[in-house]
């Protein structure tokens, strides 16, 4: 398991485990310089590109985000959609939501409308 950002009270923690194919972002997202956060992400996504061929799912567990992790995070699953049908990748993007979280339900359809890719909602 890679830990690409350890989680603190404003950040997620964001892993990367090789023997499941997933990516996780769990926790919080209020940094006060969300892109440069996300920034950190994408470039150790560039930089490991051809490690994520194949399966591959993005798990996004997220308990809140402000509106500069909303952009930035948009910024992510911008980069997973364009690589998401490359030839031999089977990517997937799981948003996790608790039950009653209205608020991360309606980010997850914003998402997906503005992408115009599906992901799988699940509701714990």
């Amino acid at each position: 398991m890679t830990i690409i950002q350890a989680a603190n009270k404003h950040t997620p923690e964001i892993l990367f485990d090789a023997s499941e194919r997933k990516m996780s972002f769990i926790g919080i997202s209020a940094p006060v310089n969300a892109l440069e956060l996300y920034q950190h992400v994408m470039t150790w996504l560039n930089a490991n590109e051809q490690s994520l061929q194949g399966r591959m799912s993005f798990a996004f567990r997220l308990e809140y985000f402000n509106s500069a992790s909303m952009k930035a995070i948009l910024m992510i699953l911008r980069w997973i959609k364009v690589r998401m049908n490359n030839e031999g990748n089977d990517w997937k993007i799981e948003w996790l939501v608790e039950e009653d979280d209205d608020f991360m339900l309606d980010a997850a359809d914003s998402y997906q409308q503005i992408l115009e890719t599906p992901f799988s909602i699940i509701q714990a």
